[in-house]
């Protein structure tokens, strides 16, 4: 196995405030649930992807919480495209193709054939906090979105995030 070279995403700079914002969210706490896997599918059709997910990006690691064409888990934070979204400025971090990108061209992702193109939609709580990302990926690179596909990916990222608040009521009564 040869040695390869990605940036890791950057911590942002108020990460303790963030991270007790994902804990108080209840996101980590959402296990297979029906309406956000819906919208997981409806993002990944809309986008025409083999993958999307939910993922919650959390100390070192990240929560795929719902997820389609891969299976929903908990993987690296370090070799995580969502945590890019997350430390970054813009509310959609777009890559449309990692191959080329010396950001994550060594990313094992990348490396192994599973992601060239990645477009994220930042979920923010309602005080401005980004938790994680509304995500689809594909091994195949593409080019861009777009502008309707992208008003389409927003506004289903705000639905997930209306649906994590719910999980957060039901289970806190």
């Amino acid at each position: 196995m040869g040695i390869t070279f990605y940036t890791p995403p950057p911590e942002p700079n108020d990460e303790p405030d963030r991270a007790r914002a994902v804990v108080a969210s209840g996101a980590l706490e959402v296990i297979d649930d029906p309406e956000l896997n819906a919208l997981v599918e409806r993002a990944r059709a809309l986008l025409g992807t083999s993958m999307a997910a939910v993922s919650i990006v959390h100390e070192e690691w990240q929560y795929l919480i719902a997820a389609v064409g891969l299976k929903p888990g908990v993987y690296g934070r370090r070799t995580s495209f969502c945590g890019h979204a997350v430390a970054g400025q813009s509310d959609m971090f777009l890559v449309p193709d990692a191959g080329v990108d010396p950001r994550f061209a060594g990313n094992p992702a990348v490396v192994d054939g599973m992601l060239r193109f990645y477009v994220g939609a930042v979920l923010r709580n309602d005080d401005g906090q980004p938790l994680g990302a509304l995500c689809a990926f594909d091994p195949l690179p593409r080019t861009s979105l777009t502008p309707r596909q992208e008003q389409q990916f927003r506004e289903l990222s705000r639905t997930v995030m209306k649906r994590v608040a719910e999980l957060r009521e039901l289970v806190n009564g």
